[in-house]
């Protein structure tokens, strides 16, 4: 499903990985709703996507990759998922 241009996203329950630069770059990106079987997000799949605004990670979060929220000045994750 091509992000660009949308302002808000969720992923179907089933995934639990979100690529390498999966959302980079997508601008108008302001919401992603993330359920709890997101295990990994990789490098920079939210890098400079400056209209995103993010209170939650996932509880089930292992992994979070080398600069994913790149650029990201609303993202303020009032709690951190134990396996993280």
């Amino acid at each position: 499903v091509p992000a660009e241009g949308k302002t808000a996203l969720q992923l179907p329950e089933g995934v639990t990985f979100i690529g390498d630069s999966a959302f980079g770059w997508c601008e108008n990106l302001q919401e992603f709703n993330f359920h709890n079987n997101i295990t990994e997000i990789g490098d920079a799949s939210f890098a400079y996507c400056g209209k995103l605004e993010m209170n939650e990670l996932p509880n089930n979060l292992e992994t979070i990759g080398s600069g994913c929220f790149r650029s990201c000045s609303n993202i303020k994750v009032s709690k951190i998922p134990s396996k993280l």
